[in-house]
């Protein structure tokens, strides 16, 4: 049997629908947004969170932090 060793967990999820996904964790499931910020691209390439800026949101479920991530995808390589 699997046994945590703490309480608080932390879940990034990347989002395909941002909108959609923040709209069901917090209008439907009714979690609470805790934060909303904006990561500039220095701090996300610097850290190696994502190869661009990105927004997260955090929301709240009982001691479990939810962090949703709108990262725009990089273009397509032509040729």
């Amino acid at each position: 049997m699997l046994k945590l060793t703490h309480s608080i967990v932390d879940i990034a999820i990347t989002c395909s629908n941002f909108e959609a996904s923040l709209h069901f964790y917090h209008e439907c499931l009714g979690l609470e947004i805790t934060l909303d910020l904006q990561i500039p691209e220095d701090v996300a390439t610097g850290a190696g969170l994502a190869p661009r800026a990105f927004r997260q949101v955090r929301l709240k479920a009982g001691d479990t932090l939810i962090k949703l991530m709108d990262i725009e995808s990089p273009p397509e390589c032509g040729g």
